[in-house]
């Protein structure tokens, strides 16, 4: 368990860390097309599909982190008033289903990721599989938050003091 702690730790960090760099570049991106247009007067193409292709980096990287630490939006006035043991395999069945649909968003982002990888983006010219690579990437880290979740889950042996497994008090 230790060593899954660490693990999880590092891809923590790492998210957390890559979150912050592609936001910042995004916010210097911006920042430079916005000073470029109405200060300098000259249109700056190529900053509107960077910030767009860093955004969407940023979102999928940091689906699974927030998946982890119960930061989606959740319905969970039912569930909670059912009995821990009777929570657990709900949730569980949950974790499967996602496991699932995010076996799905992996495969097909690879599909998409080989498909693309000869097109160009329009204003960048670097192929358009870097873009698209996000939602491969993003898949994987997501699958394996959703491992660490479920491992948590079928461990616990009492009733957890934070509403779900892996969300931070």
């Amino acid at each position: 368990m230790e060593k899954l702690d660490r693990t999880r730790e590092l891809l923590t960090r790492i998210c957390e860390i890559g979150i912050i760099i592609l936001m910042t570049c995004m916010t210097i991106v911006v920042w430079y097309g916005v000073v470029g247009r109405y200060i300098l007067h000259k249109t700056v193409v190529w900053t509107e599909e960077l910030a767009r292709y860093l955004m969407i980096w940023t979102a999928y990287m940091g689906t699974g982190l927030a998946f982890y630490q119960g930061a989606h939006v959740g319905v969970t006035f039912v569930i909670d008033k059912l009995p821990f043991k009777v929570r657990k395999w709900i949730l569980l069945l949950g974790n499967v289903v996602i496991g699932w649909f995010y076996y799905l968003v992996v495969r097909h982002g690879y599909v998409i990721v080989k498909r693309v990888h000869r097109q160009l983006a329009p204003s960048l010219r670097v192929p358009m599989s870097y873009a698209y690579a996000a939602v491969f990437v993003g898949g994987i880290i997501f699958f394996v938050y959703l491992f660490f979740a479920t491992i948590e889950l079928l461990t616990a042996k009492e009733e957890p003091t934070r509403i779900q497994i892996g969300e931070d008090a």
